[in-house]
């Protein structure tokens, strides 16, 4: 597992997108980019080709 201190790219940079998908051998038109919305990320997902989904089963979790 990388992170993007690792590489130098952060969302919603194209570059880390395009890495994913290399490290993956998938074009972003073959993916689904699964995450929460924050920092513009689904944007820059859809930028490249990726189809967005937003996450929302953290939503209906308490914190205790």
């Amino acid at each position: 597992m990388r992170f993007f201190c690792d590489v130098g790219f952060m969302k919603p940079e194209p570059a880390i997108y395009h890495l994913a998908c290399e490290h993956l051998q998938v074009s972003p038109t073959e993916t689904l980019f699964v995450g929460d919305g924050g920092s513009d990320e689904f944007q820059g997902a859809a930028a490249v080709g990726m189809q967005p989904i937003q996450a929302q089963w953290y939503l209906s979790r308490q914190i205790e």
